[in-house]
């Protein structure tokens, strides 16, 4: 970027008119920025994010602790409440069942993915279990030969 093209970026009335511009310095940060941007292609992945932040009704990945005190990560989802009807093979005692439009839903909580059956792709994670952080997914590899 040129000079001017940083400058340009500024919003209009940015500098007081009884101060005098620091269009140098100005210049000098935004090329100090510029120099450390992410290269295209690249994605900016941040480490773990407490499990409070999580997103719901979307993948991530979580990482939690098993009963024999063994850190996993797995492809998971928090479901939230009444978003996702439960079929036949749930047992109506498990169901969150809406009495007013007699439809089941599968109980709001984090649930594991199993992305590869496809009468069971959602598997509830025991409520003793202690879900410490979530990140997002990562970007999939790029096709063999492609870089």
């Amino acid at each position: 970027m040129t000079d001017q093209e940083i400058l340009a970026l500024l919003p209009e009335n940015f500098f007081y008119p009884d101060i005098p511009p620091m269009d140098s310095k100005l210049i000098v940060f935004a090329r100090a920025l510029l120099s450390r941007a992410i290269p295209e292609g690249h994605v900016v992945v941040p480490g773990w994010q407490p499990i409070s932040t999580a997103p719901q009704n979307r993948a991530c990945l979580i990482h939690y602790r098993n009963i024999c005190n063994r850190d996993r990560v797995i492809k998971a989802q928090y479901v939230s409440a009444r978003t996702i009807e439960a079929n036949e093979d749930w047992p109506d005692e498990a169901c969150d069942m809406d009495d007013e439009t007699e439809t089941a839903y599968i109980p709001a909580g984090w649930y594991e993915m199993i992305d590869n059956h496809d009468d069971c792709s959602l598997i509830g994670i025991s409520s003793n279990l202690k879900i410490t952080g979530w990140m997002p997914l990562p970007a999939a590899p790029a096709p063999e030969g492609e870089a």
